[in-house]
């Protein structure tokens, strides 16, 4: 279509249909709101609104997982007693922000975001019942810059991948879900250890002692 049918169009002195390739996808960032899931990410941390709460039922305990290749976050609901759970709430008390320097400085490396700026994802709900889980895209991001205005740079993923990662979220389905997560582990300090692991480790240094 040329310039000035597009022109004509938009001072309705024509009527014509536009192609669809001539629109742009907003992004889900932009449609953020007060009830809304939201994952709210810094450099030492990361936060959780009152709707992921009640998306996953208000459950006492959940796993995140993370793909580095496609950038998205899964927030699950989990069991008590694994090492990689969170504690999500206590009695009446609700737990909305972690402490997780490691892996939001892996993000901000992965992504270049600003690291004196924070970044907000929307959250997609699926499945239902225990296998309920949220899906944060980290690259459909909305950055919170302060009182200081930065230009956002464009560090997006590329448009193969993006499809690529659209029907790999599209093919989740609720056994995948329950399936146990990958523990990636540093070579340099090993895994590690659960709570109950610590105790009984204290437990024998004091029964040898």
């Amino acid at each position: 279509m040329k310039l000035n049918d597009i022109a004509e169009m938009r001072a309705g002195a024509t009527l014509g249909k536009a192609l669809q390739s001539e629109y742009m996808t907003v992004s889900g960032a932009c449609f953020i709101n007060q009830s809304s899931p939201v994952m709210t990410i810094s450099k030492n941390g990361i936060r959780f609104s009152k709707a992921c709460h009640s998306r996953l039922d208000d459950c006492e305990y959940v796993e995140l997982l993370y793909h580095p290749i496609l950038q998205v976050v899964i927030l699950r609901k989990s069991n008590h007693g694994f090492s990689t759970t969170m504690r999500w709430r206590d009695d009446n008390d609700v737990h909305s922000a972690f402490s997780a320097r490691a892996f939001s400085g892996l993000v901000f490396q992965t992504l270049n975001w600003r690291r004196n700026c924070r970044y907000q994802c929307r959250g997609i709900c699926r499945g239902h019942g225990n296998a309920k889980f949220l899906i944060f895209e980290l690259d459909e991001s909305r950055i919170l810059t302060g009182k200081n205005q930065y230009e956002q740079e464009n560090c997006s993923m590329n448009l193969k991948c993006r499809l690529y990662r659209s029907k790999w979220v599209q093919s989740i389905t609720v056994s995948d879900v329950m399936e146990s997560g990958q523990v990636v582990e540093n070579p340099m300090i090993g895994a590690i250890p659960s709570r109950n692991e610590v105790q009984r480790e204290l437990d024998d240094l004091l029964m040898s002692m």
